[in-house]
């Protein structure tokens, strides 16, 4: 019976850990709804979103595609722009 033991402390301390996590992220996620709600006006969950634009869309591509030498030519000029900011 070590093992069925073993594994009971396994899937209850998992239980516990999604307990924790759910904890944490629910009330992230509405808050940030809530404050969605009063800055646009309207709801909006923003981290669905960015998986659906990201993920699920492919914009992702869209970002990060230049070549190896722009960094070095405009990438770090920009860069170098914004720090005074």
């Amino acid at each position: 019976m070590i093992p069925f033991d073993r594994a009971k402390r396994f899937v209850g301390h998992f239980v516990y850990q999604i307990g924790i996590y759910l904890s944490i992220i629910v009330p992230c996620v509405v808050f940030s709804c809530i404050l969605d709600r009063w800055t646009f006006n309207q709801w909006t969950v923003d981290q669905w979103n960015f998986i659906k634009f990201n993920f699920l869309f492919g914009g992702s591509g869209v970002y990060g595609v230049q070549p190896w030498h722009w960094y070095l030519s405009q990438g770090f000029t920009a860069m170098l722009l914004t720090q005074p900011l």
